[in-house]
């Protein structure tokens, strides 16, 4: 071969006999040794028929193990009379093999005793039960045995491994495809929520003005009017946007960005809440992914303020620090605290959405009341730069 020997040839690469393969080995097999017992057998036509009924049945040995092993245990037995003792010997170790390949345990277990006690049975009538003269005989059957059987329960054991492995693998797959299941379905329900959530409080906000004003101040209402449309425009092409990436579209709109952020806060505003947008450090790319999950806790914490703060200003600071982002939403307003949160008093959905978007990058997110005699309330998130978790954004 040219070029030499270059490795291991892999493992599904190299050829495998199939059964049909070692069925037509074991039938070469027993037409050998049946030819070589016939050639040396005494006893004329009634040690011919002895030595293929002891050699001509292992070619099925694969297929009825069981069967096979005790008709050539039984014909194997009379071989000494006929001078065919030491191929009896390895034809009883090949009639063996299969059985303690295949067979139950206690199967296995009676059938290796009964061949050693017809091996040593044997030995011992053809030397008329004289120990001495029978020793070198019955040690060869042994050894053959004992070879067989070590043989089979190592390739046994293999298999019972190779089995668990390929279990133990199934297993793995199934788990990592159920988690890729559940974190898929958990992106797409924090995706859905950041996005309605932010444009139905506006537009609810702006219906409530425009249906108080709509007979005083008509102008008012038209402009409250207008933010809906726009508001509903944007939360439909966002909702748009996932439902491509959903079916896998290939004409996919970008993902939001932080270059995104002054259509959010033109919305944040008409909904009656000035946002300043505040940046401190040397600005400088974020991964894909970090971005738009810093969009989407800066849309969720100014959409809380235009839900629960009442009148209020918000403030939206990004500040860029070496190994580390730190994104702070504040604002001044008056609304209740618990209005942030569920029943049960722990935090809702979009502040527990915010805390898994920070997790993913191994960052902190704090968010509470202002200290005293401060008022509003602040979402502070600090991600690191030198991120933990490669999660497709290189």
């Amino acid at each position: 071969m040219r070029g030499g020997y270059r490795g291991r040839m892999p493992p599904e690469s190299r050829p495998r006999l199939r059964p049909v393969h070692w069925v037509a080995v074991d039938v070469a097999v027993a037409v050998l040794l049946a030819v070589v017992d016939l050639h040396a057998v005494r006893g004329g036509v009634l040690g011919w028929l002895t030595v293929l009924a002891m050699t001509v049945p292992l070619a099925a040995r694969r297929i009825w193990p069981v069967p096979v092993f005790a008709v050539v245990m039984v014909f194997s037995a009379l071989a000494p009379q006929f001078e065919v003792s030491r191929d009896a010997h390895l034809v009883r170790a090949l009639a063996l093999y299969p059985v303690l390949l295949v067979a139950p345990r206690w199967i296995a277990a009676a059938a290796a005793s009964v061949a050693l006690t017809t091996t040593v049975l044997a030995s011992l009538a053809m030397a008329e039960f004289r120990m001495a003269e029978a020793a070198w005989s019955m040690f060869n059957g042994v050894l053959f045995l004992t070879t067989a059987g070590a043989i089979a329960i190592a390739v046994r054991l293999q298999r019972r491994f190779t089995d668990s492995q390929r279990r133990y693998v199934a297993a793995q797959r199934e788990q990592a495809a159920e988690r890729a299941v559940t974190e898929e379905r958990l992106r797409i329900a924090r995706e859905l929520h950041d996005v309605l959530a932010h444009g139905m409080s506006v537009i609810t906000i702006q219906a409530s003005v425009a249906r108080h004003v709509f007979e005083q101040r008509p102008w008012e209402a038209r402009r409250a009017l207008e933010t809906i449309e726009d508001s509903s425009r944007g939360s439909l092409a966002e909702l748009r946007q996932m439902l491509t990436a959903l079916r896998a579209d290939p004409l996919l709109d970008p993902a939001p960005t932080l270059s995104d952020l002054e259509a959010l806060v033109a919305r944040t505003a008409a909904a009656g809440v000035p946002v300043e947008v505040r940046s401190r450090g040397e600005q400088r790319p974020l991964p894909a992914g970090m971005e738009l999950s810093v969009y989407r806790i800066i849309q969720e914490a100014l959409t809380n303020v235009v839900k629960h703060a009442g009148p209020a200003r918000a403030e939206v600071l990004l500040w860029y620090q070496p190994e580390s982002l730190t994104v702070e939403v504040t604002d001044d307003g008056g609304g209740s605290v618990a209005d942030r949160r569920d029943r049960g008093g722990e935090p809702g959905h979009g502040l527990l959405g915010m805390r898994e978007r920070v997790a993913v990058y191994g960052g902190r997110l704090d968010a509470g009341p202002l200290p005293p005699p401060g008022r509003g309330f602040r979402v502070h998130a600090r991600l690191p730069l030198t991120a933990r978790r490669g999660e497709g954004d290189a």
